[in-house]
């Protein structure tokens, strides 16, 4: 199937080798153009609109649209093998005045099939490949400014995947393997909401192994940059034994002081 007009004209469009998709025909695409361009009641100006290809399947239509000079295009489809249709594209035409959308198309596609850490993870590193590209490589558009936010999330289900692994070998008493996974997520996902989880894994694997001055460099580390943060109480709780025990102790005798001096405050009020 080849483009009709603009700038792709008689460009070849690749499509699905399969029975669930087909091009739309090239005498259809023609008449839905002249309409959106020549007909003066619709009064579309394609050139700043933004096209919505529906249910896009070989995203004939959305590729036409692009040709013609719309702004962008957005494709939408349920099937994530249509993803191969881009990919195609940005390897015949790499330097299309579109190819950031279309990266930041490939990396939205992937985005939206991310489930949870317990589940396949090649949607999840492919997402942040493409994403990545997008904020390297057109970094001044808003598909990169889009693409930073979503990426954060990105990471947080990557770390979320090794803090997994990690407790699972934690609980099975594999040191080395959850002390790598742990690893893992200080050294390549510290800006996530794991971070304080991880280092105090690495406190409670080193203390539980005997190698009590290595635990205590993590939580230093723990304690330099969360100290008011529940992990880092879990830290202290395992070199001060006594510490919960002190804890509600303060807090009781708190309670106490707090009850007394309403009692004095009461009886003061009666002698006014």
């Amino acid at each position: 199937m080849r483009v009709i007009s603009g700038t792709l004209k008689g460009r070849v469009i690749p499509t699905l080798k399969t029975h669930d998709y087909r091009p739309t025909l090239s005498r259809i695409r023609e008449d839905v153009f002249n309409l959106i361009q020549h007909n003066k009641k619709l009064n579309v100006n394609l050139e700043e609109s933004t096209f919505g290809d529906l249910f896009c399947g070989t995203g004939s239509i959305g590729i036409e649209a692009l040709s013609r000079g719309a702004q962008q295009v957005i494709f939408n489809d349920l099937s994530i093998l249509n993803l191969n249709t881009l990919k195609i594209f940005l390897k015949k035409y790499p330097k299309h005045t579109n190819v950031d959308y279309a990266y930041y198309l490939m990396a939205i596609c992937y985005y939206e099939q991310i489930v949870d850490e317990k589940k396949d993870l090649n949607s999840v590193v492919k997402s942040k490949e493409y994403f990545e590209i997008v904020i390297d490589q057109f970094p001044n558009t808003d598909y990169a400014q889009d693409s930073k936010f979503k990426l954060e999330f990105v990471m947080d289900i990557l770390a979320s995947k090794e803090m997994y692994l990690g407790r699972y070998y934690l609980k099975k008493k594999k040191w080395i393997a959850a002390i790598n996974r742990f690893k893992t997520v200080l050294e390549e996902y510290d800006t996530t909401i794991y971070i304080e989880e991880a280092l105090h894994r690495l406190v409670e694997v080193h203390y539980l192994i005997g190698l009590k001055e290595e635990a205590k460099k993590y939580a230093s580390v723990l304690g330099y940059n969360y100290e008011s943060s529940q992990w880092y109480e879990n830290t202290y709780a395992l070199f001060d034994k006594r510490y919960e025990i002190n804890q509600k102790k303060f807090l009781k005798e708190n309670k106490k002081k707090s009850k007394f001096t309403s009692k004095i405050k009461s009886l003061l009020k009666l002698d006014e």
